[in-house]
């Protein structure tokens, strides 16, 4: 997962957004935010509640190639198949402390001399 991450920041294919809300569900407004975004053929939205904003769902299921899901439900499979990737602020915050949590932790080693 981080590897797939640190690829999408590296080709500038991964965005962060302050909030994903909608007040209306609008695809042709949804589009248009997205075409801000550099989104060309594909992309996926992560979101970080564990229900979708419906508004939100119902503006992105009517645009081919864009993918909604919530936080845990990605998958490095996603980012390496989506050549965009979408991201709420509070859905990379759990992301990343997630993948924090999954961490390695490695204890200092202390030589004696």
């Amino acid at each position: 997962m981080r590897s797939a991450l640190a690829a999408k920041l590296q080709d500038g294919n991964l965005v962060v957004i302050d909030s994903l809300e909608l007040k209306e569900a609008k695809t042709k407004a949804f589009r248009q935010a997205l075409a801000g975004l550099n989104f060309k053929k594909t992309a996926l939205v992560v979101e970080a509640g564990s229900n979708l904003n419906p508004n939100l769902e119902l503006s992105t299921r009517n645009i081919a190639g864009v993918e909604m899901l919530y936080g845990p439900e990605v998958h490095p499979y996603h980012l390496l198949r989506y050549e965009l990737a979408v991201f709420s602020q509070a859905a990379l915050e759990k992301l990343q402390s997630s993948l924090k949590a999954s961490a390695p932790k490695r204890k200092a080693e202390v030589e004696n001399v």
